[in-house]
């Protein structure tokens, strides 16, 4: 995926379906995406995503802070980042893409046409 799509660090990443949130974890981490946003309409899935990413953080912190005192760490060269976010949701209602530059979307979802300006979107039937 990220050869096939040019993800870099500039990218910004929307995972429409997320579910557990494995490909915003994944490009979160190589490339490096500079913000992966994952929105999921199972509150069940949601919350496991919500899940994971807590587990990741403070696993990545364990192994890459030093205590601060009082027994506070901090981070210092971890190569996880905060820079990941999961939102329970859905997509229906959406009128632009802006300011996301890569959207994955694994599952069947109405058609979306990109306007004039290459943001605004009109949605269609189903595929």
């Amino acid at each position: 995926m990220i050869d096939h799509c040019g993800l870099d660090a500039e990218s910004r990443f929307l995972d429409v379906g997320s579910g557990l949130g494995k490909p915003s974890f994944h490009v979160a981490q190589y490339p490096g995406v500079s913000f992966a946003f994952g929105i999921e309409t199972v509150r069940s899935r949601y919350l496991q995503s919500i899940a994971s990413l807590r587990a990741v953080l403070v696993a990545a912190c364990k192994q890459t802070c030093q205590e601060v005192g009082d027994g506070e760490t901090t981070p210092e060269h971890s190569r996880i980042r905060g820079n990941k976010l999961f939102m329970c949701g859905t997509i229906s209602s959406v009128k632009t893409f802006h300011p996301f530059t890569h959207v994955y979307v694994q599952r069947r979802l109405p058609r979306l046409v990109v306007g004039k300006t290459g943001r605004d979107l009109e949605q269609k039937q189903d595929f």
